[in-house]
């Protein structure tokens, strides 16, 4: 059985069934396909900044739902049908008065 290596927990996160080009934008082109690849593989370990680099995109992957979970959240009430309906029932009292002879 093979071990998957935290490089390919970290990548199948962020892109499931990654490809070598993947691999490589994930890296934002810092490394050749050949050597993700072997990383990927376990063929050689991972350097430390592609994990650090790897861990951010996947911190700022759940930061971007966590602050809109958030916002959502902390939304206002909607006001509802009935605040509709007794806005035009004001409105209309006040141009039943404005209309009355005598005034």
């Amino acid at each position: 059985m093979n071990a998957v290596t935290p490089f390919a927990r970290a990548a199948q996160t962020l892109r499931p069934g990654a490809t070598g080009r993947d691999l490589v934008q994930l890296l934002d082109g810092r490394a050749k396909r050949s050597v993700a690849l072997h990383w990927y593989a376990g063929r050689r370990q991972a350097p430390q900044w592609s994990l650090q680099l790897l861990a951010a995109k996947i911190r700022q992957q759940i930061a971007e739902p966590a602050k809109l979970a958030t916002e959502l959240e902390t939304a206002p009430e909607r006001l509802g049908i009935r605040a509709g309906a007794n806005n035009i029932q004001r409105w209309r009292a006040r141009r039943h008065e404005s209309k009355r002879p005598g005034d």
